[in-house]
């Protein structure tokens, strides 16, 4: 993750914070909350980078590294969901609704497994994970035509809370 990247998460951990009252429990828990969201989202970049540096020199995975990358991918997915539907509640904001849903699109088959509602009749009822080897990220194919990876949504997220 980049500088700008980390700054971009900083920025957006005080907005958010905005929504509660000054120097309350729930203040300082969210900005600590999304700031967290973003070290845990740097650790998985490193993993993925680290993962298809492997891949490119022909090296062997080690047991459970790609495992551990999907897994920590999914477990982004389901705390950033977290904060955007809070946000979404919170605020009735349009961008921030039209993100949550993005967000639920994948959340609910994955902790759920089954389609979102919405999407009942296209989605699967549990996406299979994925790896991009060229732009190493973590998907999840969603349908024969849909993959959404976490770099997607952690874009969709930062946009919205920028945008709020």
């Amino acid at each position: 993750m980049t500088f700008d990247r980390m700054e971009r998460w900083v920025k957006v951990s005080y907005k958010f914070a905005s929504l509660y009252p000054v120097n309350s429990a729930e203040q300082f828990g969210s900005v600590i909350t999304i700031q967290k969201l973003a070290r845990f989202e740097h650790d998985i970049d490193v993993l993925e980078e680290e993962y298809r540096s492997k891949r490119s020199q022909g090296l062997s995975e080690v047991p459970g590294e790609l495992d551990r990358i999907t897994t920590y991918s999914y477990l982004w997915v389901l705390g950033a969901y977290e904060i955007i539907r809070t946000l979404a509640q919170k605020t009735q904001h349009a961008l921030h609704i039209k993100t949550r849903d993005e967000f639920a699109r994948l959340r609910i088959p994955l902790a759920k497994l089954e389609p979102s509602k919405k999407h009942a009749s296209s989605d699967f009822a549990f996406p299979e994970p994925v790896f991009f080897s060229a732009s190493h990220e973590v998907g999840w194919t969603l349908n024969p035509n849909l993959v959404m990876t976490r770099k997607q949504l952690s874009e969709a997220l930062l946009e919205s809370l920028e945008k709020s």
